[in-house]
């Protein structure tokens, strides 16, 4: 009976030693820093602020994902979040400099022309700043966005950050 109280006592021990180092172990370890955007108002119109990120570089989907949760958590003054946090992407694909994401419907839920615009130019400037990322394509639960919003926010698609990478003001 003393050598097993003796060997559990061992065994928790080691245990809580190794969950103790991994709850001190840098999370983001590995990871890159992308800019990424939040949408900023004044009180005659709209337009977006920079925000360093972090994101693995393991592969598409993860970057978009990180992406995602970075921007719900960013807490930048002045500055918001205008994606729904409900949205999640369905599919990421990367191929030749064109990244395509599909995402849940909950991204063209909800919101008027100014959140609509907001969100898409958030997420579509962000998305570009990935690594290996020239341009951006976008659908809505595997349909391609080419409206949002009730009045008729046209999408371009695929979209690239113009040369002059000007942020837009709307």
């Amino acid at each position: 009976m003393r050598r097993s109280a003796w060997l559990a006592a061992v065994v928790l021990i080691v245990l809580g030693a190794g969950i103790a180092w991994w709850w001190t172990q840098d999370r983001t370890a590995g990871a890159v820093t992308v800019q990424a955007y939040l949408v900023t108002s004044t009180d005659t119109a709209f337009g977006l602020e920079p925000t360093p990120v972090s994101v693995h570089p393991t592969d598409p989907a993860t970057q978009v994902a990180d992406l995602l949760q970075a921007l719900a958590a960013a807490d930048v003054p002045g500055a918001s979040h205008e994606i729904p946090s409900t949205v999640l992407p369905l599919s990421v694909a990367l191929e030749d400099g064109l990244l395509t994401v599909d995402l849940t419907q909950d991204f063209v839920a909800g919101g008027g022309s100014a959140s609509m615009r907001g969100r898409l130019e958030q997420l579509r400037w962000s998305l570009a700043n990935l690594p290996g990322v020239d341009a951006v394509r976008l659908a809505v639960e595997g349909e391609a966005l080419t409206v949002m919003g009730g009045e008729g926010l046209i999408v371009q698609q695929p979209w690239s950050p113009p040369e002059n990478a000007r942020t837009p003001n709307w």
